[in-house]
């Protein structure tokens, strides 16, 4: 990042920006974890509906499956703009709160763990605000991904993304 001479903003380096290629593919992995988010949501209510929606079921039930596949894929997408040094103003507070309990997270979902109840599924759950932050960072990376696009796709610079570049 260097500062703005005319405004003192931060303004992103070019190696600070995204490729066309690389926004894409990062577009496309919050996608998929969008849908996993769904699923999640649809899995929460009917379990609610049935009584099932407890944290001793969290593990059997779909809910619980659909919640750690979004949590792990939330992640995923957050490690790109974090090498990327890429601040997301709106968001970036949530995000520096929760990225190492998600890395956590994600590693004990896709690296199974000689413990049922293990420290690294369990860290997240300890902020009782985590819950708030993830749905502001999934939400808050759906609007950055809306307005990058848009300006993209009406033909002006992106801010984080590197115009025609490979």
């Amino acid at each position: 990042m260097s500062t703005d001479p005319l405004g003192g903003n931060q303004q992103p380096e070019d190696s600070d920006l995204l490729t066309s290629e690389e926004f894409m593919a990062l577009h496309r992995h919050w996608m998929w974890a969008n849908i996993i988010k769904k699923h999640f949501e649809g899995a929460i209510a009917d379990a609610s509906k049935s009584g099932k929606a407890n944290p001793e079921d969290l593990f059997p039930e779909a809910y619980g499956a659909y919640m750690s596949i979004w949590y792990g894929m939330l992640y995923g997408v957050l490690v790109v703009p974090s090498e990327k040094n890429i601040c997301l103003p709106n968001i970036q507070a949530d995000i520096d709160s929760i990225r190492d309990s998600l890395r956590l997270y994600r590693n004990a979902v896709f690296h199974p763990q000689p413990q049922y109840w293990s420290a690294k599924l369990i860290e997240v759950m300890k902020d009782p605000e985590s819950t708030r932050r993830i749905w502001a960072v999934h939400t808050g990376l759906g609007g950055f991904f809306l307005e990058e696009l848009g300006r993209l796709n009406s033909g002006h610079p992106g801010v984080y993304v590197r115009r025609n570049a490979t």
